[in-house]
């Protein structure tokens, strides 16, 4: 088949065409008449005019090609890709002093508040009561009382456990809300109660409003019996989303898509609130431990069960039911704080003594519970995409394609609300579709240009125009999105917009914003049309699977890695009908050398290659595991070039060319999985650097446990130029992280130094030579001369 070649198009600039124009002078004009080419010539001038115009009907020429294309893109019915708004949560305060609460409204089809970073601005997605409350988080993590056994129970008197007791220690750990946008997070798994606790306390300056009194604070929140009052609580729960090494080296650590059920409805989770009673009112000694909890109504949970961070509202109850904590008995009846069932104890009389009431969460089954990262209140979420107000975008003409196009954009398309005013049955709302070629004559049915705002409608055989007339109008539609909307913690620090209590309040975002995408330029799509027209926004093939997963919404995936009829990390069995795939993030701010996604990027990966995918195909995703590597060279430089320099250019030399995503690698697209690396690839990567004559030694060491997990008699692997093996082998799905780059300029490569210690070419390290006992020290000793 022969190869399409494009036109060869006329590009000549100005100073070409008037170059061109002053030679052809001595052929129009012979002789002496016309001898002066200077720019002051008016017969010059006239040719640099006559350029001019050329040049501009040359650029109009050149874009012909260009608008045939794009036509042509057009009728495919490929859409360009949708800017994307970033989400966060919003934390609202009210002013100092203030303990009345105040509603932050949301509607899904009216603007409502509006808080901003800058120029930047975010609405939020839900409703919030922000109440003159605080809180922390907390966890009674298991302890070892071995050697500090009175420390541990000096709770109980005289440090003996009762007789009913059983004896499991802990230590309160508490859960802080975010103070950076990476903290570490707990284990509830590690704790003897598989217990979250969260204690909801008054602000301080509220405290002291009331004279320090705990139940006047507990009546201002909740109101009295004769007029109770109801409250909503919005309780925001932050999870660790990254993969724990644990679930990163267990084979059946990959990630399934689970069916939309178990994705909306989620582990079960009960929402328990302290009332300050024991289960029996009169009960005394230990069964006074054996404390109360009312059941409380969720209202929504974002956090699928304590699964995935988000904020769970929670409906207090009033003052007609007991809510509040346990006062610590006297030793006699023998009640004390943090024991069986109570809440942990902080150990902190100033700030126990502003507690209200204690919240506890607990799943209802057993099972892997999450590692919680931080727990605030007064949470909100929100979104960089702003609810425009009503609009009467334009009238109808009849006209077989007319288009119209809304006041703002880029649009969320999925908010737009259009209504079409017809004389027989009044305002009636239009479906937006993707393409009008599949709609009928009488289908009210439009196609949105989210990019521009522009509206196109039928020709009256594919989709029917507004009539003659008729007023066509956005109810509502939200705008906005873009990469700019990723910013973060801490930069959104005023509302912008809401009612006047709203516009008092103070608001922070408490984490960095993320999701946000520019709308996709037509360059970028004349690039990736081609790519869609082969996979037709189907998972079949090896390569559909990869183009789609990088396709992910609101996700910057830098690179998908396809293993068919396998398992992440279990090669041993061939299994039919299963995908994995190996999925890197574009970018890691924690260890941008070995970028590994985090639960949520999987999540959505997962979600968008579902319906994609064949029926008879079982998905599975996980994240790549990295081999470490330490490298030593020894290099020969070529003269006139600095040892420091080259040193440096080598080091980053060898970093980028074993690095895992574009556009590094040996062909610019990544170390590829499971190629194993071998010494000539380190001098391969040396040798490319300017100012580099020779590499005469070349060394590469690896954890034995990683590439022969059986392997005990060397803590090291290692390959150089003159052993064998020259290769460190990897898996296909592994890839390999440099740790360490050790330059010389000498004969041989120095000698590797990995935390700390020395290895030698046999993986191990060198007992220490012994040594001879330090020399005496020579101390001079005065003396005193007998004088008769």
């Amino acid at each position: 088949m022969p190869a399409i070649v494009p036109p060869r198009l006329d590009d000549r600039s100005w100073d070409d065409l008037r170059r061109e124009l002053i030679r052809r002078i001595p052929a129009h004009a012979p002789g002496w008449s016309w001898t002066d080419h200077n720019p002051s010539d008016p017969g010059v001038a006239l040719l640099e005019l006559f350029a001019w115009l050329s040049e501009q009907l040359l650029r109009r020429v050149n874009l012909v090609p260009e608008a045939s294309h794009l036509e042509f893109l057009r009728l495919l019915g490929i859409p360009l890709r949708q800017a994307a708004p970033a989400r966060t949560w919003l934390k609202f305060d009210l002013p100092k002093g203030i303990s009345t609460p105040v509603l932050v409204p949301y509607s899904p089809i009216e603007r409502s508040t509006v808080a901003s970073a800058g120029k930047i601005p975010f609405q939020v997605i839900d409703e919030l009561e922000v109440l003159p409350v605080e809180c922390l988080g907390a966890i009674k993590k298991n302890y070892d009382p071995t050697d500090d056994e009175k420390t541990a129970i000096g709770i109980l008197p005289n440090n003996v456990v009762p007789e009913d007791y059983t004896a499991t220690y802990y230590e309160t750990l508490r859960i802080l809300p975010p103070a950076s946008p990476l903290p570490e997070g707990e284990l509830l798994d590690e704790t003897v109660d598989k217990t979250l606790w969260v204690a909801i306390l008054t602000p301080e300056p509220v405290y002291k409003a009331f004279g320090q009194t705990i139940q006047a604070c507990r009546t201002e929140l909740l109101g009295t019996p004769e007029a109770p009052k109801v409250r909503v609580l919005s309780l925001a729960i932050g999870i660790q989303d990254r993969l724990l090494q644990t679930e990163l080296d267990d084979p059946d650590g990959a990630l399934t898509h689970p069916s939309s059920a178990e994705a909306t409805a989620g582990p079960e989770v009960h929402w328990d609130v302290s009332t300050g009673l024991p289960l029996d009112e009169g009960a005394t000694g230990s069964e006074a431990n054996n404390v109360r909890y009312d059941r409380l109504s969720i209202l929504s949970d974002t956090t699928s069960g304590l699964s995935r961070s988000g904020v769970v509202r929670l409906q207090l109850p009033d003052s007609s039911a007991p809510v509040g904590t346990w006062v610590i008995a006297d030793e006699d009846e023998q009640t004390y704080p943090g024991v069986g069932e109570q809440p942990p104890s902080f150990d902190d009389p100033k700030l126990e003594a502003r507690i209200l009431f204690w919240l506890r969460a607990r799943r209802t089954k057993p099972g892997a519970l999450p590692q919680v990262v931080w727990v605030d209140t007064n949470v909100v979420p929100a979104e960089q995409a702003i609810t425009a107000p009503p609009e009467v975008v334009g009238h109808g003409t009849s006209q077989p394609g007319q288009t119209l196009r809304l006041s703002r954009s880029p649009v969320i398309a999925a908010s737009l609300v259009l209504e079409v005013y017809e004389p027989a049955t009044g305002w009636t709302a239009w479906t937006r579709v993707d393409d009008l070629a599949a709609s009928g004559p009488t289908d009210s049915h439009y196609a949105l240009d989210t990019t521009i705002g522009e509206l196109r409608f039928g020709d009256g055989l594919q989709g029917r125009p507004p009539g003659l007339g008729e007023t066509v109008r956005a109810r509502t539609y939200r705008y906005g999105g873009g990469a700019a909307g990723n910013i973060g913690a801490g930069q959104v620090k005023k509302v912008q917009d809401g009612p006047d209590p709203v516009l008092a309040l103070k608001v922070t975002n408490l984490v960095a914003a993320r999701g946000g995408r520019d709308g996709e330029t037509v360059a970028e799509a004349r690039v990736r049309i081609p790519e869609v027209l082969r996979h037709n926004d189907r998972a079949v093939a090896a390569d559909d699977f990869r183009a789609l997963a990088l396709e992910t919404p609101g996700q910057q995936v830098g690179r998908v890695h396809v293993m068919p009829r396998y398992s992440p990390r279990d090669t041993t069995t061939e299994l039919p009908g299963v995908v994995s795939l190996i999925v890197v993030p574009a970018w890691d701010p924690q260890n941008p050398a070995e970028p590994k996604p985090d639960r949520e990027m999987l999540r959505n990966v997962c979600a968008w290659l579902e319906p994609r995918r064949l029926c008879t195909t079982e998905l599975r995703l996980a994240a790549p595991e990295y081999v470490p590597v330490w490298l030593s060279v020894s290099v020969e430089l070529m003269e006139g070039y600095g040892i420091q320099t080259v040193q440096r250019w080598v080091d980053l030399a060898l970093r980028q060319n074993f690095a895992p995503l574009p556009p590094y690698g040996p062909a610019g697209e990544g170390w590829p999985f499971g190629r194993d690396l071998r010494i000539e690839d380190v001098q391969a990567a040396a040798l490319q650097v300017e100012g580099v004559r020779l590499v005469t030694d070349a060394v590469a060491a690896t954890t034995s446990s990683t590439t022969n997990p059986n392997s005990a008699t060397a803590p090291y692997t290692v390959a150089t130029t003159s052993s064998t093996p020259r290769v460190i082998v990897l898996q296909d799905w592994q890839l390999p992280a440099v740790r360490g780059v050790q330059i010389s300029v000498a004969a041989t490569a120095p000698a590797l130094f990995i935390d700390g210690a020395t290895i030698g070419l046999d993986g191990k390290t060198p007992a220490p030579p012994a040594t001879d006992p330090p020399p005496k020290i020579l101390i001079a000793i005065p003396t005193l001369r007998e004088v008769c």
